[in-house]
């Protein structure tokens, strides 16, 4: 970074440090404010600490024992499974058209990817007929106009045609590779 960046940055992270300390400080205070009223409340609200203590220890264990009775934890039970299987198949039937959705996507794209890609190979077929063409045509002027360089240009026909083709269907393989390692 340049100074003048460096300088920028130093007092937002001041601020930034100064924010962070009054903020866990006012945090941790209260914590400790509000603990303290809770542990001396029953000395200010004696009635609030005796119905606080008979719920404690007369009304829950006796709710205790009704909540474990086989009758009640069937109950319970049967609703959470109707539950589950309800959400299951509201969020089944909206699932399954997701997946279409996300099946119509995959398709878009490789139909997309296929269109580029022969597209490229065009480009590639047109660039090196015009190399191809331009190469005879100057090989041509080159010699002459005469016989030989007319079996010269069936000779470069044949061989250098195709060897760069096979180069080109050799690229346009690994291009493939490539584009369905991307994908994947």
């Amino acid at each position: 970074m340049d100074p003048i960046e460096l300088q920028k940055l130093q007092p937002i992270s001041k601020y930034k440090k100064k924010h962070y300390f009054l903020n866990t400080l006012i945090f941790y205070s209260l914590t400790v404010f509000t603990g303290t009223l809770f542990c001396s409340s029953p000395l200010w609200f004696p009635s609030l600490f005796s119905s606080t203590k008979s719920f404690l220890f007369i009304s829950i264990p006796k709710m205790r024992s009704f909540l474990l009775n086989p009758t009640c934890l069937f109950i319970v039970c049967n609703i959470i499974i109707v539950f589950l299987v309800g959400e299951s198949k509201l969020v089944g039937s909206s699932s399954s058209s997701s997946a279409a959705d996300i099946y119509d996507e995959y398709v878009k794209r490789s139909q997309n990817l296929q269109r580029f890609s022969s597209q490229e190979e065009k480009k590639e077929s047109r660039k090196l007929e015009m190399r191809f063409t331009e190469e005879t045509t100057q090989r041509v002027h080159e010699d002459g106009g005469g016989e030989k360089a007319e079996e010269r240009e069936d000779i470069f026909d044949g061989d250098d045609l195709k060897r760069r083709v096979e180069d080109f269907i050799a690229r346009v393989n690994r291009q493939r590779k490539l584009e369905a390692e991307q994908l994947i």
